[in-house]
């Protein structure tokens, strides 16, 4: 087999040991010890210890390798230096469950502290061996020597834990077997010791528990018998003597009980007596109570079908006055709108009436241009007829001139003709517009008049709506008025029907009482008869 696949191999065999190592404790339960010194001495034998010395294996043959090549890899320098962390970690814990055995069992402290100090500054070598000559590459030790190092101190470390911890393991286990077995001896022991005590004691409990049954069994059929003079006198201080004292007790209590009922019974009967008396009496008092409230119920029925006939037409008369008093705010809403309609129309024609008015101030100022116009073309007629004639003073020479001159009068002449038309036209317009501004001012007063009127027809209309509404409410109220008495008047009608009935009844009960009271006097005598046979 390859070198490689037996070192893999040999590590899986080591790996399953260590594993069957552990289910090992654990089947045993050592891994549950409730002991510390034990606990922590197994903890080391069964994972730390041989958990360091399979590490301190794996270090020799790979430290042999590599001084022996005198060369080491990176994955393998690596590897050294995990495995190298983990001893030390494994180390230090070990170290510390030895310190906790040796604190919880001082006996041991002369048998572990020297192996244990010895394999800690021995695998101390190792590790600064691995760190200052392997991991730091120098190579000075031979293969042989490192070999055979850590042979020796892998060979001392299972030296020490077969020799010293496994056998001061095995003493810690067998010491506490044989206290245990010791303590097992005793509680049987002490168990048997119980056993006979409780034994004795519940003898002597049956007989005690035998004869105050008996005398409690006497007692009762004494009781049974109606001799309540009996007395249960029981031996000794247990719960039975007391039972018996509170039976004794009891017994008194049933002879004063008696002796009361019997009284009790002399005046139940007396009262039975009185009470059957009574109950005639009211029995014929109730049935003239039975007629009166009869009589009463058809009166008071006959008043409410009255009443409720009146609510009804009150609620008719209610129905009509809340239609007058729709049709009066439907009224009122018409002349309201009729109102708003003709101040609408008021204001246009005030508006028409401003715009004509302004229409024939706007007739003035033409008027004024037009007259204007007028004296401009009488001027310019003035000065043509001038023009012409300093144009006949001129000869041949001005006659061109004359004939522009005479045009220019013609074209005044035109001018003051079509002004004097203009002029005609704007007195006319002038003289409508007068005319329709002051027909729209009297339409505006007659306006103003009809909005008045229509005001005070909404007016009008408004307080008929008020007092419709005003007896609508009154009418409503009566309704109201009627209906709860008309209501009154149906409960007062139930309830002396009720009384009717209930005088019925009570004739009826007092009936049945006068018969009870007789029951009851024959069973007041039938319990003095039985109270009677008790001796007290």
């Amino acid at each position: 087999m390859p070198v490689a696949e037996n070192i893999k191999a040999h590590n899986a065999l080591i790996d399953q040991i260590l594993l069957f190592m552990v289910d090992v404790a654990d089947e045993t339960e050592m891994s549950l010890d409730p002991a510390m010194d034990t606990f922590y001495m197994m903890d080391t034998v069964v994972l730390k210890m041989p958990a360091m010395l399979e590490r301190l294996g794996q270090t020799r043959a790979r430290g042999t390798g590599v001084l022996a090549k005198k060369e080491i890899s990176a994955q393998m320098k690596i590897d050294m230096a995990s495995t190298l962390a983990e001893m030390s970690s494994t180390l230090r814990a070990q170290n510390i469950n030895l310190q906790k055995v040796i604190r919880f069992a001082p006996a041991l402290q002369g048998a572990l502290s020297g192996p244990g100090k010895e394999f800690t500054e021995s695998a101390q070598k190792v590790f600064s061996l691995v760190r200052e000559d392997i991991l730091l590459e120098r190579f000075l030790t031979p293969s042989q020597d490192y070999f055979n190092l850590t042979t020796v101190i892998i060979d001392s470390g299972y030296k020490t834990m077969f020799d010293v911890l496994i056998v001061e393991f095995e003493n810690q286990l067998n010491h506490r077997k044989n206290a245990a077995h010791k303590s097992l001896v005793l509680t049987l022991l002490l168990v048997l010791g119980v056993l006979a005590v409780v034994t004795y004691l519940a003898i002597g409990m049956y007989y005690s528990v035998i004869n105050s049954v008996g005398v409690f069994s006497r007692g009762a059929r004494s009781l049974a018998d109606g001799d309540l003079t009996v007395q249960f006198d029981t031996d000794g201080h247990d719960e039975l003597h007391t039972a018996g004292n509170d039976f004794n007790d009891m017994a008194l209590s049933f002879r004063k009980l008696l002796g009361h009922i019997k009284q009790e019974a002399l005046q139940l009967r007396s009262s039975a007596e009185q009470l059957s008396t009574t109950s005639q009496q009211i029995s014929a008092s109730t049935g003239t109570q039975s007629d009166s409230a009869s009589s009463m119920a058809a009166s008071i029925e006959e008043m409410t079908v009255g009443v409720d006939h009146i609510a009804r037409n009150a609620q008719e008369a209610q129905k009509y006055s809340r239609d007058s008093d729709a049709l009066a705010a439907e009224g009122e809403r018409i002349v309201q709108s009729v109102v708003n309609e003709i101040q609408l129309i008021a204001e246009t024609v005030n508006d028409s009436a401003a715009a004509v008015e302004a229409l024939g101030q706007q007739s003035d100022k033409i008027s004024a241009i037009v007259g204007t116009i007028k004296e401009i073309a009488d001027q310019t007629n003035l000065l043509a007829l001038n023009a012409a004639i300093e144009a006949a003073r001129a000869g041949e020479s001005g006659r061109g001139f004359a004939v522009v001159a005479d045009e220019v009068r013609k074209l005044a002449e035109r001018t003051a003709k079509s002004t004097q038309e203009i002029a005609g036209m704007i007195g006319a317009i002038q003289s409508g517009t007068e005319t329709a501004v002051s027909s729209m001012k009297r339409g505006v007063g007659r306006v103003a008049s009809g909005v008045e009127q229509a005001r005070l027809a909404g007016n009008a209309i408004e307080q008929v709506q008020q007092q419709s509404r005003e007896v609508m409410v009154a009418v409503g109220e009566i309704s109201v008025s009627l209906s709860e008495q008309a209501a009154a008047s149906t409960e007062i009608a139930q309830n002396v029907e009720r009384i009717a009935q209930m005088a019925e009844e009570n004739d009826a009960a007092a009936s049945g009482n006068a018969k009870t009271a007789g029951d009851l006097r024959q069973l007041a005598e039938s319990l003095s008869s039985e109270v009677g046979r008790f001796k007290t």
